[in-house]
């Protein structure tokens, strides 16, 4: 439901002008059937970078959404909101965003 969500905002939007940065999620392995749908290929994509700090099984799925992201849309370029994490065997180019969600969860 939440990719349906994102994809619809992103077209509501960039049916009135204004440009958006489409975002990748997925809610676990299950999910990668269909959240790459919708996503533009050769473009600039976004990544929430917060939640695969949880262990290492979600850190391994995170990286493994990535990968995919990578052979199935080739992004030009990777934003990650989030702190820097490394990302093995990831040759898109990425750029961390500071994240200011969590400061105020803590």
């Amino acid at each position: 439901q939440n990719t349906y969500r994102t994809r619809f905002a992103g077209l509501y939007c960039q049916l009135r002008g204004i440009n958006i940065i489409p975002t990748y999620s997925f809610g676990g392995l299950s999910s990668f059937s269909y959240c790459l749908e919708g996503l533009p290929s050769h473009s600039v994509i976004a990544v929430c970078g917060l939640s695969n700090r949880k262990d290492a099984q979600a850190y391994n799925i995170w990286c493994f959404a990535l990968q995919r992201l990578e052979e199935e849309k080739q992004p030009t370029l990777i934003l990650i909101y989030g702190p820097e994490i490394e990302i093995p065997d990831l040759h898109t180019p990425v750029k961390y965003m500071k994240d200011f969600i969590s400061k105020r969860f803590r």
